[in-house]
C-alpha cells in the first residue's frame, strides 16, 4: 500500500489528486487546515481569517503587508475577486471530486459552521473521511487510523466548544472518546496510527498521551517548518527526563481541570454529564504515567531511570505544509515500511507572518 501524508493545503486542494497521480497512491492521510471555506460565506469569516488568506497570497507584496489594516469590506473585496478562499466550493457542488480515499482531521483555519455540517453528515464530499473517535478506519486490516482535529488552545482544555465555532479547537472529551474506544476495540495486532493538526513536539501534553494510547506512529502538521521534523521521544530524553519536562505542564492542566471538572467543581462548561462522567474516567491520560524513584536524579543512577521505556513507543512525523510542496510517501505492508520526504524548504511566505 502507497500512503501519502500531507497536511495544511489551505484551500488548495488540487494538490490532493495531483500528488495521488504524480505518486500512484492508494491512500491519502491530511492533517488539517484543508481549506473548508465558502465564498458564499465569506461575510461570516472573522477580520483575522480575511487577513490571513491576503497575507499569504501571491498578490502584490504592498497588499499582502497592509492585510491587517485593510477595512473589512476591502478584504471581503480582494478575497472574492481573487478566489483566495481556495477550491473548496467546488468539491461542496460536485465539479470537482477526490480520486481516492483521503482521511484527514480538521485543523483551525477552518469554518467551524461548514465542519460540523460535514461531521453530521448534512454536507458530504465523495471519499472525503474524517478521523474522530468513532471513525473506525481500518487499513488492509492492520492499520487502525484515528485522530483528533482542530487546534489545542490549554485554557479551551475542559471547555466544550459550539459547533459553530469559527476556530476549531480539541478538547479533553475528544481523547477521552479516544481513549474509551481504543480500550474496546483496538486489535494489538494491529499498527495504531494517529493524526492530529497540532504537533506534539510543540504540546508535551500531546506527546503524555502517547504514552498512554501507545501510537506505533504520530502525523501532524500546523507548525509549517521548512522540512519534515520526525522523532522518538527516547531519541533525546528518557523516560525520568520527559517526567521532569511535563511536569510543569501537567501541574497547569491538574489545576484548570479542578476548577473545571474536579469533583467539588460545579463548573460543567458546556458538557453533560455523561461526558463529564467520562472524562473522569479518563482523568488519569493526564497523568505522566512514568513513576521515577526517589533517587533517580542522582547520577549513579541513570541506568535504573527507565525501566518501562515509555519514550521508546512512538515515532513522530510533522509534515511541512503541502500548500509550499512538503508531503511525506509510505510505502508499507505488515512487514516493511519505508518513508520518503519531499520539501521546498520554503519557511514562511516572503512577507512576515503577523
Amino acid at each position: 500500500m502507497r500512503i501519502v501524508v500531507i497536511t495544511d493545503t489551505h484551500g488548495r486542494l488540487h494538490i490532493v489528486n495531483n500528488l495521488v497521480r504524480e505518486l500512484d497512491a492508494d491512500v491519502v492521510i491530511h492533517c488539517g487546515d484543508i481549506g473548508l471555506m465558502s465564498h458564499k460565506r465569506v461575510s461570516k469569516i472573522s477580520n483575522r481569517e480575511l487577513s490571513l488568506h491576503i497575507r499569504h497570497s501571491s498578490l502584490d507584496d504592498a497588499v499582502r503587508r497592509n492585510a491587517f489594516d485593510l477595512p473589512r469590506s476591502e478584504k471581503i473585496r480582494i478575497v472574492l475577486e481573487h478566489n483566495l478562499l481556495g477550491e473548496f466550493d467546488r468539491y461542496l457542488e460536485g465539479e470537482e471530486t477526490f480520486v481516492i480515499p483521503v482521511y484527514a482531521v480538521w485543523g483551525n483555519h477552518e469554518d467551524g459552521f461548514l465542519l460540523n455540517q460535514l461531521l453530521s453528515g448534512d454536507l458530504s464530499i465523495p471519499n472525503l473521511n474524517f478521523l474522530t473517535a468513532y471513525s473506525d478506519i481500518v487499513l488492509d486490516d492492520w492499520i487502525r487510523l484515528t485522530g483528533v482535529g482542530g487546534n489545542l488552545v490549554p485554557p479551551n482544555l475542559f471547555t466544550k466548544q459550539q459547533p459553530t465555532h469559527p476556530k476549531p479547537q480539541m478538547s479533553f472529551l475528544d481523547w477521552a472518546r479516544l481513549a474509551e474506544v481504543l480500550e474496546h476495540t483496538h486489535d494489538n495486532e494491529q499498527q495504531l496510527w494517529m493524526v492530529t493538526h497540532v504537533s506534539p513536539g510543540k504540546e508535551p501534553l500531546l506527546e503524555n498521551f502517547s504514552l498512554h494510547l501507545r501510537p506505533d506512529f504520530w502525523f501532524s502538521g500546523h507548525m509549517g517548518a521548512p522540512l519534515l521534523q520526525h522523532y522518538s521521544l527516547f531519541t533525546y530524553l528518557d523516560d525520568y527526563e520527559f517526567y521532569l519536562r511535563y511536569q510543569q505542564q501537567y501541574q497547569y492542566y491538574k489545576a484548570l481541570w479542578d476548577e473545571k471538572i474536579g469533583s467539588n467543581s460545579s463548573e460543567r462548561n458546556g458538557f453533560h454529564e455523561d461526558e463529564v462522567e467520562l472524562m473522569r474516567r479518563w482523568h488519569g491520560l493526564l497523568e505522566c504515567p512514568i513513576t521515577p524513584s526517589e533517587d533517580a536524579y542522582l547520577p549513579d543512577k541513570v541506568e535504573s531511570r527507565t525501566s518501562a521505556n515509555y519514550t521508546k513507543g512512538t515515532m513522530f512525523f510533522n509534515l511541512p505544509d503541502a500548500y509550499y510542496g512538503g508531503y511525506l510517501v509510505i510505502d508499507t505492508n505488515p512487514t516493511d515500511r519505508s518513508f520518503e520526504f519531499q520539501t521546498y524548504g520554503q519557511w514562511t511566505p516572503p512577507v512576515q507572518r503577523k
